[in-house]
């Protein structure tokens, strides 16, 4: 495989970082209540499933926001002559999946939903029955895109990109007109 790719999300303004931060304060403040209960004495079995489902949500809001400000990427690309292999972190890192064919387009669908929270960017690579879908709270930098798009061009496959703006989520209006309408 050539030199790896690394996909970083790009960092999103101080505004979408509050309610984030905030839930994770919350969480951080209701798994240590969780962890003295469960450590303070005969704890029941609910209590300790209590605290196993706090602290994971708390991890996972951890792992949200540490994307979201690009200290953990999103995935790492390796293009070579051999096949291109989009990997995203965590137990992923340590196992295989199937190589895409390099010489042959790739296509990236991007799918992006807001909501009064933030938003919800779905990146799903896709050549023939192989693909990869990759999560994010924000957009990939521009800078990375710009290197996969090279490191893809270097092993001579194109890429072909489609955009998907999903609206807001149920809690939208519907019935409001939007800018491109009368």
């Amino acid at each position: 495989m050539g030199e790896a790719v690394v996909l970083r999300a790009a960092r999103p303004s101080v505004l979408r970082l509050i309610v984030p931060g905030l839930s994770v304060v919350f969480m951080a403040a209701l798994s240590v209540a969780a962890i003295s209960v469960v450590l303070g004495g005969n704890p029941s079995v609910s209590a300790i499933l209590l605290a196993v489902v706090i602290i994971g949500v708390t991890l996972w809001l951890c792992w949200d926001v540490a994307k979201s400000l690009g200290v953990v990427p999103l995935a790492r690309v390796d293009a070579g002559a051999t096949g291109i292999m989009i990997t995203p972190p965590l137990m992923a890192w340590r196992t295989r999946h199937h190589a895409m064919t390099a010489g042959e387009p790739v296509a990236v669908a991007v799918m992006r939903q807001s909501s009064f929270l933030g938003a919800t960017h779905v990146y799903r690579f896709t050549q023939g029955t192989a693909h990869v879908s990759l999560v994010s709270p924000s957009p990939v930098r521009e800078a990375d895109l710009d290197a996969l798009t090279a490191a893809f061009a270097e092993v001579g496959t194109s890429l072909t990109v489609t955009l998907n703006d999903l609206g807001r989520g149920r809690g939208a209006h519907r019935d409001r007109p939007t800018p491109d309408q009368p």
